[in-house]
């Protein structure tokens, strides 16, 4: 069995600092003699499963449970059912030197794997949709929290599903019982653009608005969340009150200048497989959101966040602003007075910072040139502007040891990917040739 895939499903606690995150997905296999892909659906049916639970905590960390989901005896359904104690939680998260404070969400991950030979290879993409259920019981067996989300995704290899669902009223009772159902499996085959999209290093960056108009680069940079992949990229940081004061000061500014945050982004590429300074990436997807952090005492609405896609970026020498938080004035806060609910303007001092969560969609991005720019082949080894038998000779000479490629050769031969230039290489860049399946 090839393994081809990993993803997974975080269940998120209710007043997690934690937007939903855009779904991924993930498919891996080498080593497969590439034939074509009819029934996408007959196909995905073939994969094999292994779904364990993991925990994720409010430090971003994940914390494996060892505890894996038992696949159900039913024809029809791809089902898997398992449970996790509290005191198997306690003692997990102990072990790793964690509390209950410091539980944040559930994490199903689903290991695929696939029969080799079947049409699957390091260009494929899966698309997916899942149903889940949990419930909490408490001592004496009662049901004491019941949930149910669904999940859709459509990423590439290498990826991983990260879809949180809210566990609004969790109480943490005697043991929490798992369902898993993938409703729909599919695999298809990705392009060369979207396969190159996804290996661009997205740089995230914190800027400040002034009331007048001017901006103040921060120099905070948004961190990558750890369940990110190649296809959905999350980002997560909060930003304190005295941490922004600080910042402002060293600009000759005060809070009383503050207007919002912005998140800036800017692109490079690792090695120059096909990219120039004249490349563009299309259709990136966008889910930016951020929220107000109100002191304890405080409460305040939650921002839903803002989604789009961008086109026309140039990949190298800019900076995009993607997301721009409304002035913290025009925030409001929830009073009760007399028994009556009303809102109430916030000031600085309900404030304890500010929580920034960003989602990149990667899933239908691609790249392209522009103008004169002539696109560099992938496995086009000899620069001739054609990749054909020549190409395999000069690639299969360097896997053998006979005559080594150079620096940016190897760019162009690693066809899968994976760092390593090898036989599977040699073996994409045959089927290219041959026309059984282009790179």
């Amino acid at each position: 069995m090839k393994r081809i895939a990993s993803f997974a499903a975080a269940l998120m606690m209710a007043g997690t600092v934690m937007p939903a995150a855009l779904p991924a997905l993930n498919a891996c296999a080498s080593g497969t003699e590439v034939v074509e892909v009819s029934d996408t659906q007959e196909l995905g049916k073939q994969l094999s499963h292994s779904v364990t639970v993991k925990l994720f905590c409010m430090d971003r960390s994940v914390i494996p449970t060892g505890i894996t989901l038992t696949k159900t005896d039913d024809a029809d359904k791809i089902k898997f059912k398992g449970e996790l104690t509290h005191e198997k939680l306690v003692s997990v998260l102990e072990s790793n030197g964690k509390t209950l404070n410091d539980f944040g969400t559930f994490v199903i991950s689903d290991d695929l794997s696939y029969p080799a030979g079947q049409g699957i290879d390091d260009d494929c993409a899966v698309k997916a949709s899942m149903k889940y259920r949990f419930e909490e019981k408490d001592e004496t067996g009662n049901l004491a929290f019941q949930g149910m989300g669904y999940a859709n995704a459509n990423a590439g290899i290498k990826d991983t599903l990260n879809s949180p669902i809210a566990l609004k009223d969790f109480k943490f009772g005697q043991k929490t019982e798992f369902e898993f159902e993938v409703l729909k499996l599919e695999v298809n085959h990705l392009t060369t653009e979207q396969i190159n999209a996804r290996k661009l290093d997205y740089l995230l960056t914190v800027s400040a608005s002034m009331k007048d108009g001017s901006k103040i680069d921060t120099g905070i940079v948004i961190p990558q969340d750890q369940l990110s992949n190649s296809a959905i990229r999350s980002y997560y940081k909060d930003i304190s009150i005295e941490q922004l004061e600080k910042i402002l000061a060293d600009n000759s500014k005060t809070m009383d200048d503050f207007s919002g945050l912005c998140v800036d982004m800017s692109m490079a590429y690792p090695g120059s497989v096909g990219v120039t300074d004249e490349t563009y990436i299309d259709d990136l997807g966008t889910t930016g959101v951020v929220n107000a952090i109100f002191k304890p005492d405080i409460i305040g609405p939650v921002s839903s966040g803002d989604t789009g896609s961008l086109s026309e970026l140039p990949v190298k020498g800019t900076v995009i602003e993607i997301y721009r938080s409304e002035p913290y004035t025009e925030l409001s806060k929830f009073t009760n007075d007399g028994g009556k609910t009303a809102n109430a303007p916030v000031t600085l001092d309900d404030l304890d910072g500010f929580s920034i969560a960003i989602s990149l969609n990667l899933t239908d991005t691609t790249l392209k040139n522009t103008g004169a720019v002539t696109y560099i082949k992938a496995g086009d080894l000899n620069g001739d502007d054609v990749v054909n038998v020549s190409d395999i000779a000069l690639l299969a000479a360097h896997v053998k040891g006979i005559k080594p490629l150079t620096d940016e050769q190897k760019k162009l031969a690693d066809l899968n990917g994976d760092g390593r230039i090898d036989v599977t290489d040699i073996s994409k860049l045959a089927g290219h040739v041959k026309g059984i399946k282009p790179l």
